[in-house]
């Protein structure tokens, strides 16, 4: 893949979730240890994660459901042969994990994607907007304005085309 290229003077926050199965054996999740009498916590139904690949995204959530499984961290890449289906999914299929746990998808997304408008959004919205639109939310700054929690500006402008998954900059009221 391209690597990402920043303006300069520009910051990337990048979050990073995991739960306590995942930082075990080199990030693969393992099933809980089994509770011993007396322990307060009944022990964790584990489930096995459904082959979501190839499926396009809205089935993909609809079985995570159905599997008492929660949708995790959403990636784009650009894939013009498998737009809005699923490309890779974390934890792989077939592994057994907790009731609950959250389950990362990469949805195929086309080569370049148009930038909404989100001046003038609540930031939440904006947020949503953006990565409805197959790209990400980047460097997010305050400025005073009495539109507290209104999106001010935005980089790239709106309707710019851009690669699929380019960090959108915000800039809020505050």
């Amino acid at each position: 893949p391209k690597p990402l290229a920043l303006a300069r003077g520009a910051r990337l926050l990048v979050g990073v979730n995991l739960n306590r199965n995942q930082l075990a054996d080199g990030g693969r999740p393992v099933k809980p240890p089994k509770n011993k009498p007396g322990d307060e916590q009944p022990e964790s139904e584990a489930v096995p994660v459904p082959n979501l690949i190839g499926q396009p995204e809205t089935d993909a959530i609809k079985d995570l459901k159905e599997a008492r499984l929660k949708v995790g961290d959403r990636q784009t890449k650009p894939n013009p042969d498998q737009v809005g289906r699923v490309l890779a999914q974390n934890p792989k299929a077939g592994t057994e994990v907790a009731v609950g746990t959250a389950v990362a998808l990469v949805i195929g997304v086309a080569e370049k994607v148009k930038v909404p408008k989100v001046v003038d959004l609540k930031e939440e919205a904006a947020r949503a907007k953006i990565r409805n639109s197959s790209l990400t939310v980047g460097w997010v700054t305050g400025r005073p304005d009495p539109k507290v929690g209104i999106v001010l500006e935005q980089d790239p402008e709106a309707d710019a085309e851009v690669p699929a998954g380019t960090a959108v900059i915000l800039v809020v009221g505050r």
